[in-house]
């Protein structure tokens, strides 16, 4: 392998993180066009290695050499779809004539001639990367803003979702921004553990440039939610994490009923870099799936096959089957990072990626084959985030967080993870623009039967949480309850939700078939080196998007 493509391959991922994206997609270019060269050469000297006497070592050593080359081409060509497709959408967000009132800065200086080819030349990597279907480039292009375009045409009343802004007291909100600041005790003690002998089952995410690495072991809690007045239970809380539990769902129950049979609440949280994404995913029971998972694999040992097709009737809802989900989700948005450059009209900020859901159910048993990426109501809204804004969705919608599109004059650390050390952080500021993180709290509300996790079994997804004086957990203590005044609740008025129409953007069509050539397609992942895994599942191997349903039955 050539050491000076992988320095290029290097630097155009720099580049890209310091939001420089025209001259990384041109290294890029040049990454592929000089791999391409070696494997080529490699492919003429094994043959002619082959034919000579004794030549079956140096043959060996340069097929080894050229599986190294084949994977980085794979990865450069990833990104360089990637950063195709970003490029192409934002130009195309930007070259609307409904932006008028944005007063947000330009985007990264994207002009039209330049991204005239993307979309053709990302699919034309794509295809020969083997994927079939991928999301639309309005999803990945996301602009600046809501401001930068026309957001959906239907009313609030027919969204599987609801957008809250200023959700939670200032006190309590600025509370809850002190328990997940960078050096709190939930990073240092919590997280600490996680990453420690990750042997568990318990396993999220991937990493920002797609490719496959290590997984964050996945860790949550649950709160038994108190019946009777709410303003009475914000009292005898016992934490401030139940305390946000209680106003949220007394906030949410106008327009998610069903909220009134919650039991308990599943709560966990996340801290991402700007550009950092989540892959598309469900929030699901994850013991019950775990369950479920172990039955399929002792199944298909029994009739010798290696993997066993999910049949229909196993996406249905039931208690037993391993596919349960919560009521309602909600993501809490803690902090954004560097909010300066918020647009002055609606407060948003391209620093953090938005949020997509999608309105792909888990629990939908009437999607076949037959029945995919050419359905037209398969659509997706993105949302961004917002200090104190609450996003709540049907809980067994397909969501995650498109990858962000790294802007210049960005001058924070963006190459820190979920479970980075505090170190790399500057430590606690009240203002939220001075934070390096996108941190957000996510919440699933549970009716009956939700499975608990057993504290003997190590820390894991659904852990009761820990009462505030709990000597072996000493995090809990920054999450001591903050008082409030009986009428404090009432005082936040459930008419405070913003109009939801007006706050996510509509992604339609949500997926997109990559026109492949026969010629080529696969060409990339045909050869000598190990296929790589590429995480976050925007790129798709099958036309099928339930192909995302049965990975993670799965765990594929």
């Amino acid at each position: 392998m050539s050491f000076m493509t992988e320095s290029l391959l290097l630097q155009a991922q720099s580049l890209r993180l310091d939001g420089d994206i025209h001259t990384s997609i041109h290294l890029l270019r040049t990454v592929l066009s000089q791999c391409n060269s070696d494997i080529q050469a490699a492919a003429a000297s094994s043959v002619a290695a082959t034919a000579a006497d004794g030549g079956e070592d140096i043959a060996a050593d340069i097929a080894m050499k050229m599986k190294a080359v084949c994977r980085m081409r794979q990865m450069a060509a990833y990104q360089l779809a990637l950063l195709l497709l970003q490029r192409h959408g934002r130009c195309c967000y930007m070259n609307r004539k409904d932006v008028a009132n944005c007063n947000t800065q330009a985007d990264n200086g994207v002009g039209d001639t330049e991204t005239q080819t993307d979309e053709k030349e990302a699919d034309d990597l794509l295809c020969r990367l083997g994927y079939r279907l991928r999301l639309s480039t309005r999803a990945f292009g996301y602009p600046s803003c809501s401001c930068r375009c026309t957001t959906t045409s239907e009313s609030s009343s027919q969204l599987p979702l609801r957008v809250m802004d200023d959700v939670l007291p200032l006190k309590l909100f600025e509370a809850l921004q002190y328990a997940f600041r960078p050096d709190s005790m939930y990073w240092k003690e919590l997280y600490s553990k996680v990453n420690i002998g990750n042997n568990s089952c318990w396993v999220e995410g991937g990493s920002n440039d797609g490719q496959s690495t290590e997984r964050n072991q996945f860790v949550s809690h649950n709160i038994d939610l108190p019946r009777g007045n709410p303003s009475q239970s914000l009292q005898n809380a016992n934490s401030i994490i139940e305390q946000v539990a209680i106003i949220t769902k007394y906030k949410l129950m106008p327009h998610f009923p069903e909220l009134q049979n919650a039991k308990s609440v599943e709560v966990w949280c996340h801290q991402r870099p700007t550009d950092g994404s989540h892959q598309l995913h469900y929030d699901m029971d994850e013991i019950r799936l775990q369950e479920r998972r172990e039955r399929l694999l002792v199944a298909a040992a029994q009739t010798q096959r290696k993997r066993q097709k999910v049949d229909v009737s196993d996406r249905d809802q039931g208690k037993n089957d391993g596919i349960f989900c919560p009521m309602v989700s909600c993501v809490l948005t803690i902090y954004v990072p560097n909010n300066s450059h918020a647009c002055s009209n609606c407060g948003e900020t391209s620093r953090a990626a938005p949020t997509i859901i999608c309105n792909q159910s888990i629990l939908n048993i009437n999607q076949t084959e037959t029945n995919c990426h050419t359905n037209d109501d398969e659509k997706g809204w993105l949302c961004y985030p917002k200090p104190n804004r609450l996003l709540a969705f049907e809980g067994s919608l397909l969501h995650g967080v498109v990858p962000g599109i790294p802007e210049h004059d960005i001058n924070i650390n963006l190459h820190t993870s979920d479970n980075d050390s505090d170190e790399s952080n500057d430590g606690y500021s009240n203002d939220p623009n001075n934070q390096q993180q996108r941190v957000t709290l996510m919440m699933g509300f549970w009716a009956n039967g939700v499975s608990i996790q057993d504290m003997s079994l190590g820390i894991g997804p659904n852990m009761p949480f820990p009462m505030i004086n709990d000597s072996g957990t000493s995090w809990a203590k920054e999450f001591e309850p903050i008082q409030m005044q009986e009428d404090e609740l009432e005082g936040t008025s459930v008419t405070n939700s913003i109009t939801t129409a007006a706050a996510v953007i509509e992604v339609n069509p949500l997926w997109t078939p990559i026109h492949r050539d026969s010629s080529n397609f696969g060409e990339y992942i045909n050869d000598n080196a190990m296929t790589m895994y590429f995480s976050g599942r925007f790129f798709l191997r099958s036309v099928c998007t339930r192909e995302i349903d049965d990975e993670i039955i799965h765990n594929m």
